[in-house]
């Protein structure tokens, strides 16, 4: 199709404004069919589902940005997959993921995306209230604290896939502690998040205490992807001590972790697909259910700002109520003198 194609296929956008949905994977558009494309989807309305991976994109960002925030007729879901965004195009993204943007879904994979432009990304969705699901797989992205703030910031996001990165132990183990906080204390925390893969990010079983408190406490997430990740028997282990009875866990995904089929670990439980899609937390429970669920629950703390009174307070306390509450006055009194004995 090209960039002039691109450019009659927005004049006929503009005419028609009934088409809903476009696919225009690796049809060799560049900046100025982009721009087309996007001043028809903001003019005309109606164009709600546009896929443009493998094209190169990148300097039409800024005509995409202005097309989200068009409240005529939103984008809701923009697949930008090998469309050489860098970090440049996703700074220009950002400006329409903010409030105000439509947009339900974003796939942003294989774009060599850096911690700087993922931070763009995610300092921008802190204010949005609509997207609900979040792709960035293989890209070069390091530092997953952008994406912590912006799930402890953002109540819509439901599904984040970040396979094939590089956020290593610290990093999953950050995004663990993001979906186990409690909302409104410090900084908040997420209680939405359902999927969150981290397939291939290295992480070791280093971080596998905070994923199983993750899984334990988190009040949303059901699916949970770890494999290609050097976990072993160990870190598996770990991650599952998590779901007790009471957790949302329903899926997780442990292929290529370091497990030896005669462990404890059912491998094809946890590695097979249609396994995984039928929910293999509730196979593990039926098959191995001594494994689940052994991790302590966390012991209740009073609420944040106040500690817990000593015994010798208590006892104090008690008393200074009782007295308040008798109106037992107890404080000592000049006794009068007795009369002198008779003469």
């Amino acid at each position: 199709l090209g960039d002039r194609g691109c450019v009659g296929l927005g004049a006929f956008l503009m005419a028609n404004g009934r088409v809903t949905a476009c696919d225009l994977e690796d049809n060799g558009i560049g900046r100025e069919g982009g721009e087309a494309l996007f001043s028809a989807a903001r003019e005309a309305g109606g164009l709600a589902q546009l896929n443009l991976a493998g094209n190169s994109l990148q300097g039409a960002m800024g005509a995409l940005a202005r097309a989200l925030v068009c409240p005529a007729g939103p984008l809701l879901r923009v697949s930008l997959e090998r469309c050489k965004l860098g970090d440049k195009g996703c700074a220009a993204l950002a400006e329409g993921l903010g409030a105000g943007s439509s947009l339900l879904e974003l796939k942003l994979g294989t774009n060599a995306i850096s911690d700087v432009g993922f931070a763009k990304i995610c300092g921008a969705l802190e204010a949005n209230d609509t997207l609900r699901v979040l792709d960035l797989p293989w890209n070069s992205i390091r530092d997953a604290d952008p994406l912590c703030r912006c799930l402890k910031a953002n109540s819509t996001i439901r599904s984040v896939c970040l396979t094939w990165n590089k956020v290593g132990s610290s990093g999953a183990a950050a995004l663990a502690r993001a979906l186990r906080e409690a909302p409104g204390g410090k900084g908040g925390g997420n209680a939405t998040l359902e999927h969150l893969d981290l397939s291939y990010n290295e992480v070791t079983s280093e971080a596998c205490p905070e994923l199983a408190r993750a899984v334990q406490q988190s009040p949303s997430l059901a699916h949970l992807g770890l494999s290609g990740n050097p976990l072993g028997e160990e870190g598996a282990l770990k991650v599952l001590s998590g779901a007790h009875q009471g957790s949302k866990l329903q899926r997780v995904e442990m292929r290529a972790c370091g497990l030896a089929r005669s462990g404890p670990i059912p491998v094809d439980a946890v590695s097979d697909p249609s396994a995984i899609a039928a929910g293999n937390v509730f196979i593990l429970r039926q098959v191995c259910p001594s494994l689940l669920g052994t991790l302590p629950m966390p012991a209740r703390r009073p609420p944040q700002g106040r500690r817990a009174p000593a015994l010798g307070e208590l006892r104090a306390s008690r008393e200074e109520g009782w007295n308040s509450q008798t109106k037992l006055d107890v404080t000592p009194r000049p006794q009068p003198l007795a009369p002198p004995p008779p003469k």
